[in-house]
């Protein structure tokens, strides 16, 4: 053996060796020990931890009557849908039916890692099985702990027993209450990590889940179009419903596709939707990188406004270019008549030729088509008056060509496609700036009262004033999501930053 080590070609060749032996028996134990867990009985429990700051002694238990019930100073955190591997209800029940309450009924259960908890000698579960209601009512206490070491993560193995009092006894002492949520969507709210998350915030978590699939379903009831695999504005031309014709836009799908928006927990395999990818090099006719990175779709997706281009960005423009055309686009089957919905980019000389509003016009009201009573240069006030919408007092002389319209400022009246102020007068004769970056970057809530509240919300996200609450849902649920090419561009945003508040 000696002879052998000395004819090692080196320090270097033991130490791989050493490290090589190591590795194999490390992944070996692990292997075994996993093998061990999948066979075990999968269980779910809630779980009473000590809650230290709370308690009115230390956790040995050495200063306390009892630790539940009426002379118990110990309180108590209460975590459901603990995952655990090891004895389940039907062993404790087996137990019991073959031993009697009265008998030493024990067991022991792995912890697998990343539950948030680490188990300590004196605390509590209870099972969660509706089958063994009979089960569900006992409780256990920790008897012992060990941590298990074959492996690098934290396996936790305690042994319980039955203890003397039912769950009821231990409820006066929960302060609080705690969700195991696996996907990390949690809080640290007092106990835990992000795995645990609080009832209150799990029941809220609840409801935006609800309106997140709900908002999922209205955008596939409106804009899915199932003949071109693809999400289109479907817009009638006549009021019989007849005739049609289709705006499409691969901004808004790539959107989809880069963020997985389309995505619902209750829709299943058959009526699930593939969403595509349009990217430049295989579609450089009509979808731009650039614009897209200039647009409201990447500044949600950073969460930075600094990247808009004003005034463009309160644009979207109507093409000429046929989407019937191109083979390797799906409208070339249809005689529908499919138009191609675009930002502004660098290769679009043409953009305010067929450039719309979206957020107080429609893809009817084209810019270059517009009355000209809505596009000024000079002052706005001078030429309010000059144009008699009102005196000299300030007083509104005609409401109907005033109230509810946007007006346009010009560079100058050679550039009549250089737009550099936008202004909004509501209902009620308010007057504010009403491009996307002046309504992101006022301070005045005020004055946008009645800016659209799909548009706040998307305000609100960017400087991080968003917050979901009960009028929050209520608002989103009410809202009227008509049909509309506004709509089929803003609602994948909205749901975006429902689903990534969600996610927080």
């Amino acid at each position: 053996m000696a002879e052998k080590i000395r004819r090692a070609k080196s320090q270097s060749d033991i130490e791989t060796m050493i490290t090589q032996n190591a590795t194999e028996s490390f992944l070996n134990t692990t292997e075994a020990y996993q093998n061990y867990l999948d066979g075990a009985s999968s269980v779910k429990i809630t779980y009473y931890q000590i809650a230290d700051e709370a308690s009115r002694t230390n956790t040995s238990l050495e200063d306390t009557h009892e630790v539940v019930g009426q002379n118990s100073s110990l309180y108590y955190y209460r975590i459901k849908h603990i995952p655990a591997r090891g004895a389940s209800p039907l062993d404790i029940l087996t137990q019991l039916t073959q031993r009697g309450l009265e008998s030493f009924i024990n067991g022991d259960l792995i912890f697998t890692p990343n539950t948030g908890i680490i188990p300590r000698s004196g605390e509590f579960f209870c099972y969660e099985d509706s089958s063994s209601p009979e089960v569900e009512q006992h409780l256990f206490q920790i008897t012992n702990v060990n941590f298990d070491k074959p492996t690098n993560s934290k396996y936790y193995k305690i042994e319980f027993k039955l203890f003397n009092k039912n769950t009821d006894a231990i409820y006066s002492h929960v302060i609080k209450n705690f969700i195991y949520k696996a996907d990390g969507s949690g809080n640290t709210d007092g106990v835990g990590d992000s795995v645990l998350i609080t009832e209150e915030s799990a029941a809220k978590q609840e409801n935006i889940d609800d309106l997140v699939n709900a908002l999922i379903d209205k955008y596939i009831d409106n804009y899915y179009d199932p003949s071109m695999d693809t999400f289109s504005y479907q817009k009638a031309l006549n009021a019989t419903g007849t005739d049609f014709e289709y705006y499409w836009s691969p901004y808004v799908c790539n959107f989809i596709y880069r963020n997985d928006v389309i995505s619902s927990e209750n829709m299943d395999f058959l009526t699930e939707i593939w969403v595509r990818e349009y990217p430049e090099q295989d579609f450089p006719n009509i979808y731009n990188e650039r614009g897209y990175r200039k647009s409201i779709y990447r500044a949600a997706e950073v969460k930075d406004t600094s990247i808009l281009d004003k005034p463009y960005d309160s644009f979207m423009s109507i093409s000429a270019y046929d989407l019937n055309k191109p083979l390797n686009l799906p409208f070339f089957t249809t005689a529908s008549r499919y138009r191609l919905v675009e930002v502004k980019h660098p290769y679009n000389p043409d953009f305010w030729m067929g450039a719309f509003n979206w957020i107080y016009g429609n893809e009817d009201e084209i810019f270059d088509e517009m009355d000209g009573n809505y596009k000024y240069t000079g002052e706005l006030s001078t030429y309010l008056i000059e144009r008699q919408f009102v005196d000299y007092n300030g007083n509104v002389v005609d409401k109907d060509k005033l109230l509810g319209k946007t007006f346009y400022k010009l560079k100058d009246a050679k550039s009549p496609f250089d737009v550099t102020e936008m202004w909004h007068f509501d209902e009620d004769g308010n007057v504010f700036e009403c491009d996307l970056n002046s309504i992101i970057n006022s301070k005045q809530t005020s004055d946008l009262a009645n800016v659209d509240k799909l548009v706040m919300i998307f305000r609100d996200y960017i400087n991080n004033e968003f917050t979901i609450d009960d009028e929050t849902i209520k608002t989103l649920e009410d809202y009227y999501y008509e049909p509309s090419i506004r709509n089929y561009l803003l609602l994948p945003i909205i749901i975006y930053i429902l689903q990534n508040y969600n996610a927080e």
